[in-house]
Order: C-alpha cells, then structure tokens, then sequence
C-alpha cells in the first residue's frame, strides 16, 4: 500500500512540474487495503492553480498538500471495492448457493454471493451491479437489509457509511457485512443472535435510480444446503444447548424482611416494598449463568454473601465460579457484599453443570437486610425451562 501511494504521488508531482494539471482534475484510486477485507477508494480531489501572489505560494507547498491531503482521504474509504465480478470467498467461509443468482433490473442487472463466517455468524454479500443506463444509481444503507426464513430483517453494518453510488455506465462490486438476529428471545434475554438459518434473502428495492425509480422489488434468494447447514450445527451451533428459565414460584411465596407486604412477581422479577431484585437465568453452551439485578430503595444495607448462593438440581449442588475480572466485585463487609440505601447491584454468577438443570434451585439465604441481617426471603427460587427457549 505504501509503494503504491508513493508512485501516485510521485507521478501527480511530475505532471505537477510539466504543467500537465492546470485548472483542476480528478483523481479516481482503487486499492484493497487488506487481504481480508476488500476495501475500495473512489476519492475525488480538485485542484484550482495557486498563483504566485508571493514567494510563500510556491510548488513545494502544493506538494506537501498533496502528501497531507491524499493519506487522509485513503484512510476514510468506503467500505466497497470496486471489480467487474465477484470475488473468491474465503475457505474458511460457509457459501450459500441461491436459486436466482442473477435478476435483470429495469436497466441493468445484479448477481451476488453469500457467506458466512461460522464461529461469528456475520454474513457476508457480495453485490455486483452493471448499471449501462445514463443514470447515477444510489444504494442506501439503512435500506440494505438482510431477511432471514422467519421474516427478521437486519439492516446492513455501514460502518458510518450512508450510502453508495453507481455511476452511469460502470460495473461495480459492493460488500455488505450483516449480522442477522436469527433468534429475538435469545437476542433479547442474553444477546446471542442465534445459530444462522438455512435461508436468507436480500431485497434489491435498496437500489435506486437518480430519478427516483426503484429498479427491482424483487430479493436475491440464498440458502444453505441440507448437509453443510447439518455440519455447521454440529461444529458451531449454540442453540441445541441453551436454555432459558422463568421462575416456578408457588403461591404461598413471601419475603422473610416483609411478612405483611406480599411480593409483587412478574417474569424474571420481584418487587418487594422498598427492594426490587431480577433474577435471570439461562444456560448457554456449558456455562448456567444467572444474573442479578438489585435496586434497594429501603432505609437500611443490603447484605449478600457469594458463597451461599448456591444451585441445587436433583441432589446436585453447584457452587459459582470466581469472579472472572477484579471489577466485578463490588465493596464488602465481612465477606459480604453491601448495597447501600439507594444503591444498586449487578453480577452474573456462573456455574458449571454437568449437563443441562431442568429444575434448578437457586438459595436465597445469602440475601440479608439490615444491621441484624435478617433474611430477605424464608424460601428459595426454584426455575423451569421457559418455553421460548430452542428445544
């Protein structure tokens, strides 16, 4: 990248010297600057001659602008790379085949391929457009959108890009990176998108002419085949071991700190008088997480020791792991954490099962209020798997 900025320069510094560029010019640059990402530069730079009113205005200033300008328009490129076809996937990539790789535009045509990087899930579309009309055509990011088999719709990673042009009469490649939400309840309870699906479609309505016509409203149709989809579950899907939880309190369930007050229970939370906790647990991969959020509004010290919150699963006792980072642990007394009046506490305990808990048990005797400690709950939690979770 460096050799080839350099000759660039060199060689707009001699048509500099010859007189060559007079009044302006543009100056177009393709360059890939990663193997693993193909990038491009379409950057236009205009010149007006600097008439020598004094000494100061000379060459060598246009010169050391050219040095200064010219890096700083490479290093803010788009994210596309201009080619007349497709480019190679990488091998390490999960290629989708599609039913309808080509579709003829009102003026034009467009193909595309799709991959997907396994281990992260994030896809990636290749869109190649010929555009042989006299018309600029415009695509938009926000409206570049990925569809997945049950009809979720991602928008495109733009990269703070808004949009890309196509200019009359040219061939074009353009990249666009997605990483579809394929699953919402685990993307909305632990913010794992999910496994990736066997189909996806890309609409070309993003496609827009100068006049303002949307060139197809049809969508390019891609999909994994039956035996490589089978493979990538195998190796790299997630969903077949998680499992999300919701409380299976009874009826009868109150707190020991507010006998009279009884306690106001909806999906993963509790709201006591003055304390509101949420209790969030799931299972992912091997890893049972659970996730404590705790407000306290009361006039007194929320106490809660680490080492009896335990899960119990069918005679099976599991202890949490050590805290992964030294920020995780808040201020303590005596071993005991402290949420003050007007405080508030989050941690995620994690555990390591054996195998995946359908009835687990969570303590609550390591939860007290107040200079006497008194408990907060005379019951503990008990948990059943959630039905949204992926059986």
């Amino acid at each position: 990248m460096t050799q080839r900025y350099t000759e660039i320069t060199q060689r707009l510094t001699e048509k500099i010297n010859r007189g060559v560029i007079r009044d302006g010019f543009q100056l177009s640059l393709c360059e890939p600057l990663c193997s693993s990402v193909n990038l491009s530069v379409t950057t236009h730079i205009y010149f007006r001659r600097i008439r020598k009113a004094t000494n100061i205005f000379t060459l060598p200033i246009l010169k050391c602008l050219i040095y200064l300008i010219l890096p700083l328009l490479l290093f803010s490129c788009q994210q596309h790379f201009v080619h007349d076809d497709l480019q190679e996937i990488p091998q390490d990539h999960l290629t989708f085949q599609s039913d309808n790789p080509t579709i003829e535009l009102q003026e034009g045509s467009a193909k595309a391929s799709l991959s997907a990087d396994p281990e992260t899930g994030k896809l990636f579309l290749q869109l190649s457009l010929i555009n042989p009309s006299s018309e600029e055509w415009t695509i938009r990011y926000k409206d570049a959108v990925i569809i997945t088999e049950g009809n979720s719709r991602t928008q495109s990673l733009s990269y703070g890009i808004n949009k890309v042009m196509i200019p009359p009469e040219s061939n074009q490649l353009i990249s666009f990176h997605f990483q579809p939400i394929n699953s919402y309840p685990l993307h909305r309870k632990i913010d794992y998108h999910g496994d990736l699906k066997k189909r996806y479609y890309f609409p070309l309505s993003c496609i827009q002419a100068q006049s303002g016509l949307i060139l197809s409203q049809e969508s390019l149709r891609f999909y994994l085949p039956d035996s490589l989809h089978e493979n990538y579950l195998t190796n790299w899907g997630k969903e077949s071991s998680t499992r999300l939880y919701k409380f299976d309190l009874k009826e009868t369930f109150s707190s020991g700190y507010y006998p009279l007050s009884p306690p106001e229970v909806r999906d993963e939370e509790i709201h006591l008088q003055n304390i509101h906790l949420r209790f969030q647990l799931w299972h992912f991969s091997d890893t049972l997480t659970c996730e404590w959020k705790i407000t306290n509004q009361s006039e007194e010290a929320v106490f809660i020791n680490p080492k009896q919150i335990l899960i119990e699963n069918e005679g099976q006792i599991l202890a949490p792991l050590p805290a992964k980072h030294k920020a995780e642990v808040g201020n303590m007394i005596e071993g005991k954490w402290v949420i003050r009046p007007g405080g508030k506490f989050q941690y995620r305990f994690r555990f390591k099962p054996e195998e995946i808990l359908n009835n687990p048990v969570m303590s609550t005797s390591g939860i007290s209020v107040g200079e006497k400690r008194k408990p907060l709950f005379y019951e503990d939690i008990s948990f059943l798997i959630d039905s949204i979770s992926p059986l």
